[in-house]
């Protein structure tokens, strides 16, 4: 499996997590139908504008759920460049959510 599919598996875990929650995963599942799973992170985090799911989920307590903090996983260190990565952890942080990394 790529780095790329584990990445895909774990978002789809997410989701899957969002739905038995109540979590409405319309607008993260309507973007995938459009293209993987990586590139969908890089255009949630290319806007200027935070995501409700972002802060929805930071609020109930699931930051673990949101494609901020996938990215941040070490096991996709790999997939996603610095910049990136850094601009996760700024939006989480923005929404009260410390990532306990430098």
């Amino acid at each position: 499996m790529t780095l790329r599919d584990s990445f895909k598996e774990r978002v789809h875990r997410a989701i899957q997590d969002m739905k038995a929650l109540g979590y409405d995963t319309s607008v993260i599942e309507n973007m995938l139908r459009r293209g993987p799973a990586d590139h969908v992170a890089y255009r949630l985090l290319a806007t200027d504008r935070l995501q409700t799911g972002l802060r929805n989920l930071v609020d109930g307590g699931r930051a673990d759920l949101c494609i901020e903090s996938i990215i941040l996983e070490p096991e996709f260190d790999d997939l996603f460049g610095v910049e990136l990565r850094n601009e996760a952890r700024k939006r989480l942080e923005a929404v009260g959510y410390t990532t306990g990394q430098d």
